[in-house]
């Protein structure tokens, strides 16, 4: 018994010493990554430690009076939090590898910022808005292959 405590002891101990080797941003991005997962969660922490309110319908909503149970509010808004830090993710290992593969991710990630916020004020109702960021988005990214001067990306760049 003795010796397998040992032995759990110098593997983790190893796993610790091969983590340090890791680059800080590969770090970083995978604790983003799991976090952006763990946050998908949430709704069912609520669920068990407020059932009460879980289970009341509830209007959180800016624009429009939209009303759902407490727990799918939290399941709705850890889904598009978790998105926007997918997005980010998506920015962070594309700026390791092409400046044009960064800019077409942050323009993702501007998309889903503005998803997370229409959420807020009502509930993702305004299909003609996303249809307008949609094609916007597109027309970014087609601007992106045009080209742009290096200290446009570098202060993009800078906020990574």
């Amino acid at each position: 018994m003795a010796a397998q405590i040992r032995h759990s002891l110098r593997l983790g101990k190893e796993g610790i010493n091969r983590l340090r080797e890791v680059p800080k941003w590969i770090r970083q991005t995978v604790v983003i990554w799991v976090a952006a997962e763990a946050v998908l969660y949430s709704s069912l922490f609520v669920n068990v430690l407020f059932p009460t309110w879980s289970n009341t319908e509830v209007s959180m909503f800016i624009g429009e009076h939209y009303t759902l149970y407490g727990t799918w509010w939290v399941k709705f808004l850890s889904d598009h939090v978790s998105r926007v830090l997918y997005g980010y993710v998506a920015a962070r290992i594309a700026l390791r590898v092409s400046d044009y593969l960064f800019l077409v991710a942050s323009i993702f990630l501007v998309f889903r910022i503005f998803d997370f916020l229409l959420y807020f004020w009502n509930f993702c109702h305004d299909g003609l808005v996303y249809i307008d960021l949609f094609w916007t988005a597109l027309t970014l990214i087609l601007t992106v292959f045009k080209g742009y001067k290096p200290e446009t990306i570098a202060k993009i760049k800078s906020l990574f």
